[in-house]
């Protein structure tokens, strides 16, 4: 696994993918009283029973608990409850209960014997008791050491302060394809290749709870490390005290498509779905799939369909006729018929004109009309060097074009010219064009 991790009072960042400005404190020795000698301790008249959960428990958290406790038991000695004080140390008992002036815990923190506690100089805040909290220790033991811890009650968690969002993790796969990063309570990802965000990482159950109302908090405290495991689908990540596993999702159906459907394509702003079926295309809005309209007209089963780059048109293709839809109202526009059957279709980006392919080695390009209803007119023939089965059009000014040679052609929209071959290895059978035209996808047969 390739993971970069660091504790509270560091953070480590991968300056390709997010910088911060970060400080760094150095705890600073607590400066205590050097007089030599006992501490003062008050006199006390009270006569009802410490509360050792209340009120002596308090007292060593802030003092005492950093060094004794049941993780760090120093010299063996646990100062988190009565029955573990009254276990004692390496050294032997260090109470004895209603004999406070021969208990070592009392007198050592009184400064009436060696070593005085909490120890001059110590790095952990510890401070020495006051004489109202000597006087209130020694109470306790004079009355017989007693009482329970019960604890204090569930934890009720608070969202994080807004604005504190420091880094403290990151991790990237083995291939290079995906990173995270730990703000805060937040884990980011991206795609390293494209430079781009992919999202953040939720836990529902935060969510549930309403301890936040909005998605993109991954753990209650601070993301302290990450992991990935070596093929890159699990993500591993660290908090207070607990580590979550994160999955990556592979082949998740979010939706069903009513009906059937044989060719399918989106709107390059998103907001649409086209689905033919025989005869007829469906229109879906996306993302709800709600149903629109239904264009009919062809009178054989559509084999293509295509999206102009500013969805406002759509162009299907079946026999030896190519129709172009307005979008607003679902009304044709324009329409070609070609002498032979059309095998695929595809809207130059320009818009005002398109492409049919028919199977042999020419495709042909058609100028469409002012206004809908307008005659389309015939443009230059591209010609080709192997059969063409499949179009699709590349923005700003470019046409894919291949077929069961598996090679894929980038062609100028205006003369055909050619610009690059890019080899995909075996027949292709679908071809895919990201909005902006930067990422192109090819389905090979094999």
């Amino acid at each position: 696994m390739h993971s970069f991790q660091s504790p509270r009072a560091r953070s480590l960042l991968t300056a390709a993918l997010l910088t911060a400005p970060f400080l760094v404190s150095a705890v600073e020795p607590v400066k205590e009283d050097t007089k030599k000698g006992p501490l003062p301790v008050a006199k006390s008249k009270r006569s009802s029973k410490v509360d050792f959960e209340k009120e002596l428990l308090p007292i060593l958290r802030r003092n005492c608990l950093s060094c004794h406790n049941s993780q760090k038991g120093e010299d063996g000695v646990n100062l988190e409850t009565p029955q573990t004080i009254a276990k004692g140390g390496d050294t032997g008992k260090i109470v004895q209960p209603k004999k406070a002036e021969s208990s070592s815990l009392f007198r050592l923190a009184a400064h009436m014997g060696k070593p005085s506690m909490p120890p001059s100089g110590n790095k952990a805040g510890a401070k020495n008791l006051n004489p109202d909290e000597l006087a209130l220790l020694k109470l306790w033991i004079d009355q017989g050491a007693t009482g329970e811890v019960k604890g204090g009650g569930p934890i009720v968690w608070q969202p994080l302060p807004e604005g504190l969002n420091p880094i403290y993790a990151v991790a990237l796969t083995d291939d290079g394809q995906f990173a995270a990063a730990g703000r805060a309570n937040q884990i980011h990802l991206f795609h390293v290749p494209t430079a781009s965000t992919i999202g953040r990482l939720t836990d529902p159950a935060l969510l549930a709870d309403k301890t936040y109302a909005r998605p993109g908090v991954a753990h209650r405290d601070m993301t302290y490390a990450l992991a990935f495991s070596p093929d890159g689908n699990t993500l591993a990540s660290g908090s207070y005290r607990e580590v979550k596993l994160w999955q990556r999702p592979v082949n998740v159906q979010k939706q069903t498509l009513p009906g059937a459907a044989e060719f399918l394509a989106t709107s390059p702003d998103g907001k649409w779905l086209a689905a033919a079926s025989g005869n007829d295309i469906k229109l879906w809005s996306l993302p709800a799939l709600t149903p629109g309209k239904t264009l009919s007209g062809h009178t054989s089963p559509v084999k293509s369909l295509s999206f102009a780059t500013n969805s406002a048109r759509l162009v299907s293709g079946a026999d030896k006729t190519a129709r172009v839809w307005s979008f607003a109202d679902g009304s044709l526009f324009a329409e070609v018929t070609a002498t032979n059957d059309i095998v695929s279709v595809a809207m130059l980006p320009d818009g005002k004109r398109i492409a049919t392919a028919h199977g042999d080695k020419n495709i042909l390009t058609w100028k469409l009309p002012e206004a809908a209803g307008g005659k389309a007119e015939p443009g230059p023939v591209i010609a080709g060097t192997g059969p063409i089965t499949l179009l699709a059009a590349l923005p700003p000014a470019q046409l894919l074009a291949t077929g069961p040679d598996g090679v894929v052609r980038v062609l100028t929209a205006d003369n055909g010219s050619a610009v690059r071959t890019l080899a995909h290895g075996s027949p292709v059978a679908a071809l895919a064009v990201s909005p902006d035209g930067k990422t192109l996808a090819s389905l090979g047969t094999t």
